[in-house]
C-alpha cells in the first residue's frame, strides 16, 4: 500500500514540475516586446517612437504638428 501511495506522490510531483515549466516558458515569451525605432524631433531634439512621430516630405521627424510648422517657417 505504501508503494502505491509513494508512486502516486511521485506522479503528482512530476506533473507539478511540468506545469511550472510551462508557466515559466509562457511568461518569458509574453514579456519579450519588440524594440521600437526611436527618432528625435528636428525642432526640439526630443526622442519619440517613430510610429508616433510626425514626418515631412524631406524625411525629417517631429514630435508634433506644431513643431513641424514652426520648423518650416524658419
Amino acid at each position: 500500500m505504501a508503494k502505491i501511495f509513494f508512486l502516486i506522490i511521485v506522479v503528482i510531483f512530476i506533473f507539478w514540475i511540468i506545469k511550472i515549466q510551462k508557466i515559466q516558458k509562457n511568461k518569458t515569451q509574453d514579456s519579450l516586446e519588440p524594440i521600437e525605432d526611436m527618432v528625435s524631433c528636428v525642432h526640439c531634439n526630443t526622442h519619440i517612437p517613430k510610429k508616433e512621430a510626425v514626418s515631412d516630405d524631406e524625411n525629417q521627424y517631429f514630435c508634433s504638428v506644431i513643431h513641424r510648422d514652426e520648423y518650416k517657417k524658419t
